[in-house]
C-alpha cells in the first residue's frame, strides 16, 4: 500500500505521495484524482527529497504530466518540511528548472522569469510562469456559459500544441486582480499558482498594475501574493498558504 496525503492551497487540491517506483503515474492520477470513484483532486503529485531540497512533478486529473504548479509546489514542500525530510529553505527540481523555496507560515516560491509567446489568441497574452497560460481581460467576470463554452476552445486552441491554462481577469482595485480559472488538464480550479503569476505578470505589462507594491490576486479559493519588478529576466515571487486536508493508503 502507498500512503497519500490530501492537501489544498487556495482550493487547488492534490493527492500528495512520495515517488513510487515501478508505477504508471499517468494512470494512478486518473484514478485518484476522479471525484467520483477516487479520491477526488485537480492533480496528483509525486515528490523525492534530495540533499537539501526535493524533486517535484505533477499529474494533471486527465493523467497529463505538467511542468509546474505553484500551489502544488508549496503543498508539497510543506508536507516534507513537517515531516522532517529537508529544511525550511532549499531548491526544488522541476520539469520548468529549480525552484528555491522558504516555509515560513506560509510559503514563498522563487519562480524563473516569465516568458512572454509573440502570439496569442485576440485580446488575450500568453505567458509561460513555469506552466503556460492565456490571460484574457473582460469588463467582468464571465457567465458559466461563456466561461464552459470558450476556455476549452481556447485551451485546445492549434496554437498551442500543449494546451494553454485560460485565465479571465479584471483588474477590481489597484494592485488587486480578481480571477476564474480554467486549467489544462483539468478544468475550472479554485485556484492556481503560476496562473496568479501570469495574471500578475501580464497587469503589470499592461499598466494594470504597479510593479511597486505586490499584486493580490484573488480566485474562488483564496488570495495569492504575486511580486515582479517587470524587468526582463527577473524572478517572480508566490506566497500563500497550504494546508492538509486527510491522509490514507492507496
Amino acid at each position: 500500500m502507498t500512503p497519500f496525503t490530501k492537501m489544498q492551497a487556495v482550493g487547488n487540491d492534490f493527492v500528495v505521495v512520495e515517488e513510487p517506483k515501478n508505477t504508471d503515474l499517468a494512470a494512478l492520477a486518473l484514478r485518484v484524482c476522479d471525484r467520483r470513484f477516487g479520491i477526488g483532486a485537480d492533480g496528483l503529485l509525486t515528490y523525492q527529497p534530495q540533499g537539501s531540497g526535493l524533486h517535484f512533478r505533477i499529474f494533471n486529473a486527465d493523467g497529463s504530466e505538467d511542468t509546474m504548479c505553484g500551489n502544488g509546489l508549496r503543498c508539497v514542500v510543506t508536507l516534507a518540511v513537517e515531516r522532517g525530510q529537508v529544511p525550511r529553505e532549499g531548491i526544488a527540481q522541476t520539469r520548468s528548472g529549480p525552484v528555491p523555496y522558504t516555509v515560513n507560515t506560509q510559503v514563498t516560491l522563487t519562480l524563473p522569469p516569465p516568458q512572454f509567446w509573440e502570439q496569442s489568441v485576440p485580446g488575450g497574452t500568453t505567458v509561460d510562469t513555469g506552466s503556460l497560460h492565456t490571460v484574457l481581460w473582460p469588463t467582468v467576470l464571465p457567465s458559466d456559459k461563456t466561461f464552459l463554452q470558450d476556455s476549452p476552445a481556447l485551451e485546445n486552441a492549434p496554437l498551442f500544441p500543449e494546451k494553454t491554462s485560460v485565465l479571465w481577469t479584471v483588474a477590481t482595485a489597484p494592485n488587486h486582480l480578481q480571477l476564474r480559472i480554467w486549467e489544462r488538464g483539468v478544468g475550472e480550479t479554485l485556484g492556481c499558482g503560476t496562473g496568479a503569476c501570469a495574471a500578475a505578470v501580464v497587469a503589470i505589462q499592461t499598466g494594470r498594475a504597479t510593479r511597486l507594491e505586490p499584486v493580490e490576486v484573488t480566485a474562488r479559493g483564496g488570495t495569492l501574493i504575486v511580486t515582479w519588478d517587470g524587468l526582463p529576466g527577473s524572478s517572480l515571487q508566490l506566497t500563500g498558504p497550504a494546508t492538509t486536508v486527510f491522509s490514507g493508503t492507496l
